[in-house]
């Protein structure tokens, strides 16, 4: 989790000390879920909230999944396009999401190695997270947008000052 102040997008984290209010607002996301700001990931050597969470997946296709799977309510969002080429490789690390389960832990075989070419084979929404969106919503609940979605976990700043914003 993260947000930005000027041009560059911070880790939950480093938030804390740079921009306290922010800080207190974003970790509201966490309510119940506590526990995530603990996790290990371990191919960066760090803690959940030292990284900035990317998807794989174009957030219109994650609308869709929505709309199709019982969302009622039209919304608009917008989303920074992040050239992953732009980045660290060795601050990046994928956490392939394998499981929908409650309180999960990371396992060191969740991660995938990074490379575009893996990057490119997640671009879709899976199955499990389809079918979790319909159950969420058939509970008349509010489903997690990235469930089940691979995560592309990035340890350091973005730079956004000339990043491309997708509207959805």
């Amino acid at each position: 989790m993260s947000w930005e102040r000027g041009t560059f997008h911070y880790p939950l984290n480093q938030l804390k000390d740079k921009y306290p209010e922010v800080y207190e607002t974003r970790k509201e996301k966490y309510l119940g879920r506590e526990y995530l700001l603990n996790l290990k990931i371990e191919p960066l050597d760090c803690l959940w909230n030292d990284v900035l969470f990317l998807s794989p997946v174009h957030p219109e296709k994650i609308k869709d999944a929505l709309m199709e799977a019982g969302r009622k309510k039209e919304f608009d969002y917008q989303y920074y396009q992040i050239d992953v080429n732009t980045l660290k490789k060795e601050n990046i690390a994928i956490y392939s999401y394998p499981r929908l389960i409650k309180n999960f832990s990371l396992s060191p075989e969740d991660y995938i190695d990074f490379s575009p070419e893996i990057l490119a084979e997640h671009n879709n929404v899976p199955e499990m997270t389809k079918q979790y969106f319909k159950e969420t919503y058939e509970q008349d609940e509010r489903p997690l947008l990235y469930a089940g979605i691979p995560h592309v976990l990035y340890k350091g700043t973005i730079d956004i000052s000339d990043v491309p914003i997708v509207s959805v």
